[in-house]
């Protein structure tokens, strides 16, 4: 079981709960982060950004529950247990946010992949086979098609041929790395392909004459990635 923030009661001991405490948001910032014992589970990433606005605390119980996350606050102040893994699952207090979706995904994976372990080849190969979906093109055959006319002959023309070797390389080390059963390596390996192939594509695109580019700035305070 992998449950989020609300628990019945005849939950928390198949869990290994001991105890649940309440807190609620005083300030911005309080439970900006959860940061995570990385060696625990393969391929747990160090920490999630969460920004949430009340959580419980989590006290382990029986069944080897242990605590594998703790609360953290703006200034990296420690509260509490936030994530707790036993051997029937886990358990975090609060809902996964919006925020920091790379890094959860990783966490859910390296979750599920502690439980089913044969979830990391199928993850690890579903990983290498998105990593050049780029824009509208589905596959690394059609972004080549794009890449050729846009990339040559271009003052681009040196950094897209850097940014395809870099993916290049990445697919030889992915490949390697899924004969070798190395699974959380092959995902990094995964969106290297993916980062190197998107920023070939990024500068295939050489600017218009007179073209105007900027950056929706809502909230004053920098780019909100929005273009």
């Amino acid at each position: 079981m992998l449950v989020f923030y609300s628990i019945p009661e005849e939950l928390r001991e198949l869990l290994g709960i001991a105890e649940l405490t309440y807190m609620r948001q005083e300030r911005d910032g309080q439970f900006q982060r959860v940061t995570l014992n990385a060696g625990e589970l393969a391929g747990l990433p160090e920490s999630l950004r969460q920004d949430s606005w009340n959580v419980n605390v989590v006290q382990p119980g029986r069944h080897n529950a242990r605590a594998i996350g703790t609360w953290q606050d703006d200034t990296g102040a420690d509260i509490g247990p936030g994530v707790l893994l036993s051997d029937n699952g886990l358990y975090m207090g609060h809902i996964l946010t919006d925020a920091d979706a790379e890094n959860k995904q990783a966490f859910l994976l390296a979750v599920i992949g502690h439980f089913l372990p044969e979830a990391w080849q199928t993850a690890a190969e579903t990983a290498v086979g998105r990593s050049a979906k780029i824009g509208p093109y589905r596959s690394k055959e059609e972004l080549d098609a794009f890449l050729q006319p846009h990339g040559e002959g271009t003052p681009y023309t040196a950094k897209v041929k850097l940014a395809l070797a870099t993916a290049e390389q990445a697919e030889r080390e992915a490949a390697d790395l899924l004969a070798a059963k190395r699974y959380p390596d092959v995902m990094a390996a995964a969106r290297k392909i993916h980062d190197s192939l998107m920023d070939a594509y990024l500068v295939a695109h050489t600017p218009r004459t007179a073209e105007f580019r900027a950056v929706w700035n809502h909230s004053g305070t920098g780019d909100c990635g929005t273009w």
